[in-house]
């Protein structure tokens, strides 16, 4: 390469030519070979600008875009310029991009540059760019217009939300960058198809338009892929002059390059090596940081060791996440995605899943401000309900009906309480259930539900509601086995719906035999049926199931003792008497102190109910 080449090139990139001849002395190490003479390697990339209009301050050759009318200038990249112009023809203002003057004596760039034009123009697809026209300027130079677009690029986006001022990092902000993505990659996979690679995929050259439109851009380096098993529909048709030029290229960005890419062997590209590229943008979207980082050189070593940053952020990274990362980004291209589409698929199957989770969790958030709304106004219920209950007891019922109007005014609006309080309690489920549709395994929603139908059940169990309680039992049971299986919560409620309590017998008589009889409803009556054997008194904590039972404590010389019980779910009877600390011990009572009629069951405390609207009351 001679020195008018090398400034030329350094030119183009912004940099020193000692930068650029320390960055071809890193390639040459991992077996790149530069051009032959006269044959000069062309930049490492395009980059296109188009977030707003740059008011251009050159020279008045610059200006000359003839046939087209000059407006401004939009940006400009390592080989072109892209401005704004006016077609006259058509009357129109559109894009239009140049070779950059002082390249057009390399052949290489020429060439490139009429790929580009040609590769965009047949990749037709709504997130590449359409190119209108195709020719050379007054002046000589070649040109291509195409539709202005405006927005920022994914790069920007990236860096706006890991920038330290925002301090509102938040999953769904990156769903919107990983759709975006995603939206990169169709397009991408859609140039696969065609057998097409990018090979210079970066944050950069993926645009967000103004009304959600994503673009993927400069196709200044792509290639045509023969290695796929099928043709590629692509075609390139140069000028007779440049034919049957021949080089060899040094393509894409280092901070982005596939292993293979890096090398500069254009035979070892593949559909993969974009894979990989994109891999590494999605590194970035998920971390706020580049894999390979450092200027050219240094991650082009850092590309040969891969040696990357490590994987993490300041946001949790999902699993499935960070296993679409490490197979896009394998080191032997076989081991990645076989394109685009598959990587596309990837991360719509993994969206779709935070997508519906990101929903079901603020349905469960909304859900959890409806029962404290549903506890408050049923108190104002209960409050109102005693108020209702002394203005009654101050009543006759043989008192003048406006005498009663007040009471009335006061039950009409406990009804209207306690129905305002189960709608609440319906939105809530409603609400929950709702969570579970988007996620049938969101494990906060079957946790709230499994606490809620386990208090539902327990409120049917003490009214004996048995419709109820069989309902509640079985909601309680679906949400309970959803649940994780070492979460202490299904302990809990598994443990609740068995129901095993435990009971202590102790009496005044050592070694009295304990026989349990279960009541059971049998030709719809209660029949006391047999249970087990207990053993000998004293017994201490022995697990029952919860229901209602005859124990039958007997010794010989002593009549034999009825003792019933009822163990409630979760329950010790202890026989410690209501207001006491200590057991009380059954008596036993000899035979000869009763007669041959008395049946024998000792005194203590029971439970009663004195009308059908008073609660079960101990009584000693």
């Amino acid at each position: 390469m001679n020195d008018k080449q090398l400034k030329a090139l350094a030119f183009a990139h912004g940099i020193s030519e000692q930068t650029l001849l320390d960055l071809f002395g890193s390639l040459k190490n991992i077996g790149w070979k530069p051009p032959v003479e006269n044959q000069p390697n062309r930049p490492s990339t395009l980059v296109i600008e188009g977030d707003k209009a740059i008011p251009l301050s050159s020279s008045k050759a610059e200006m000359d875009l003839s046939p087209f009318e000059y407006i401004c200038r939009l940006g400009e990249g390592g080989m072109g310029k892209v401005f704004r112009v006016r077609d006259k023809n058509l009357n129109r203002t559109v894009a239009l991009k140049c070779l950059r003057p002082e390249l057009v004596e390399i052949d290489n760039s020429i060439i490139r540059f009429i790929e580009e034009s040609q590769f965009t123009a047949q990749l037709q697809h709504p997130s590449i760019i359409p190119v209108h026209n195709f020719g050379q300027l007054d002046n000589g130079l070649y040109y291509f217009t195409m539709p202005e677009i405006s927005g920022r690029t994914l790069g920007h986006l990236i860096n706006e939300f890991y920038a330290p001022e925002n301090h509102s990092l938040t999953n769904r902000a990156r769903y919107r960058l990983l759709e975006i993505f995603k939206q990169a990659c169709s397009a991408v996979a859609y140039a696969h198809s065609n057998g097409v690679i990018h090979c210079d995929l970066k944050p950069n050259n993926i645009m967000t338009g103004t009304f959600g439109e994503v673009y993927v851009l400069d196709w200044g380096v792509a290639q045509k892929v023969y290695n796929v098993g099928f043709r590629s529909k692509v075609e390139v048709k140069l000028p007779k002059e440049h034919m049957y030029s021949s080089f060899t290229p040094m393509m894409g960005t280092p901070q982005y390059m596939a292993p293979e890419q890096a090398s500069g062997k254009i035979s070892d590209l593949s559909l993969q090596t974009d894979v990989f590229s994109l891999g590494l943008i999605l590194f970035q979207i998920i971390t706020g940081k580049k894999a390979y980082s450092g200027h050219a050189t240094e991650a082009l070593r850092r590309v040969k060791r891969d040696q990357r940053e490590k994987l993490e952020g300041p946001l949790p990274i999902p699993d499935m996440l960070r296993e679409i990362y490490v197979k896009a980004t394998q080191t032997n291209p076989d081991d990645r995605y076989a394109d685009a589409g598959e990587l596309v698929d990837a991360i719509t199957a993994w969206l779709d899943g935070a997508q519906k989770e990101a929903k079901a969790q603020e349905l469960v958030k909304e859900a959890q401000t409806h029962l404290p709304k549903a506890q408050k106004i049923q108190e104002e219920a209960f409050a109102l309900a005693d108020k209702a209950q002394n203005l009654l007891d101050s009543i006759n019922h043989y008192d003048p009906e406006e005498k009663k109007w007040e009471v009335w005014s006061v039950e009409d609006e406990v009804n209207r309480l306690q129905q305002n309080a189960r709608n609440e309690e319906l939105e809530y489920t409603y609400l929950l259930r709702y969570a579970l549709s988007h996620n049938p395994e969101q494990k906060d929603a079957h946790l709230h539900l499994s606490d809620y139908y386990e208090r539902e059940h327990r409120k049917a169990e003490q009214s004996n509601a048995q419709d109820m309680m069989q309902r509640m039992e079985g909601m309680l049971r679906f949400h309970t086995q959803a649940l994780p299986e070492n979460s202490p919560r299904r302990v809990r409620h598994l443990n609740y719906l068995r129901g095993d309590g435990a009971l202590t017998i102790t009496t005044n008589v050592e070694d009295c035999t304990v026989e349990v009889y279960r009541y059971e409803i049998r030709h719809r009556k209660l029949e006391a049926v047999f249970f087990k054997h207990l053993g000998t008194t004293p017994i201490y904590e022995h697990p029952l199931p919860h229901g209602s039972y005859l124990i039958l404590i007997k010794k010989e010389g002593y009549r034999t003792t009825r003792y019933p019980v009822k163990i409630t779910r979760l329950s010790h009877w202890d026989t410690i008497p209501p207001d006491a600390d200590l057991p009380k011990e059954i008596p036993m009572l000899k035979e000869e102190w009763l007669s041959d009629t008395d049946v024998y069951i000792p005194e203590g405390w029971f439970l009663s109910s004195f009308g059908t609207n008073t609660p079960h009351k101990n009584i000693w």
